[in-house]
């Protein structure tokens, strides 16, 4: 990394007039699904809604006001973006200064495979018979043709990875805009999360903790209390949500890179209860 590289901003885009018609009442959903139009789009054609373009303006604000504090309003600032349209559509109404626009594909949203085609509040109904598998296994289940939460994971860090500031020519800050549900992904490269730690997150009733349309991560290489202090890597990081009912912001937080020794290995495989014994006591019935 750039030791001139300082701060990442990861913005949610706007909601979109996908998530409208999926919050329609069933009657008008199949009136508009009737549309061959709107029933091909998915998830590559989507426009943001009026209450969309205003979260956009009000995150655009919020990430500007933080970047020309730093670095003033004349200096490039590398960005990035998927092709997914409510994504382009987000970019623009930023409002960035000097925004240089690059495309990523794998910033796009969590694949939902067959489940493209069906409004997100019917994934529990029609999908009760592997409700026990991913109860068990939550981090690796997904749905036929989609993607688990472990591959949104990888391509998160591939992705994180690629944003190369050498290569890119970035300078203090960059800005990259996704999808709410790739959010997470992102937050479990960058905050060195455990499987449980993403998972707890991601079935989290907190306020902090839910993912919104407009909503901004920061993370830091620059100590916020020193601004002298500048690290290597992203070392803090914090939440801001100007688009809520009532503005969230979080506290800056440390990111802390704790590596295992064999006492927490052995601590971690003992969560898992062992069958040996049940094993040795069938064994010994049969003989």
């Amino acid at each position: 990394m750039s030791k001139k590289h300082i701060n990442l901003f990861l913005v949610t885009y706007g909601q979109d007039e996908g998530t409208s018609i999926n919050s329609l009442e069933k009657d008008h959903r199949q009136q508009l699904h009737a549309l061959a139009d709107v029933m091909q789009r998915h998830r590559q054609g989507w426009r943001l809604t009026p209450e969309g373009v205003q979260q956009t303006r009000v995150a655009g604000i919020c990430v500007n006001n933080i970047i020309q504090r730093d670095q003033g309003v004349d200096k490039k600032v590398v960005c990035f973006v998927s092709e997914v349209t409510e994504a382009m559509d987000t970019a623009w109404r930023l409002g960035i200064p000097n925004a240089e626009w690059h495309f990523k594909p794998n910033l796009h949203s969590r694949g939902r495979g067959e489940d493209s085609a069906h409004p997100r509040h019917t994934d529990k109904t029609r999908h009760a018979g592997s409700s026990a598998y991913q109860k068990s296994d939550p981090f690796h289940w997904k749905v036929k043709g989609g993607e688990s939460h472990s591959e949104v994971c990888l391509r998160a860090d591939l992705s994180l990875n690629s944003l190369d500031p050498e290569k890119n020519g970035i300078g203090r800050n960059t800005v990259v805009v996704c999808h709410p549900d790739f959010i997470l992904g992102c937050r479990f490269r960058l905050e060195y999360l455990t499987q449980a730690e993403y998972m707890n997150i991601d079935s989290s009733t907190d306020e902090e903790d839910k993912v919104r349309h407009g909503q901004v991560w920061q993370y830091s290489k620059q100590n916020p209390k020193d601004k002298n202090d500048i690290r290597s890597t992203y070392c803090w990081f914090r939440m801001m949500c100007p688009t809520s009912p009532i503005p969230l912001q979080s506290k800056w937080c440390k990111i802390h890179r704790k590596p295992y020794n064999n006492q927490d290995m052995k601590s971690c495989a003992e969560r898992t209860k062992s069958v040996q014994g049940e094993l040795d006591s069938l064994v010994s019935q049969e003989i």
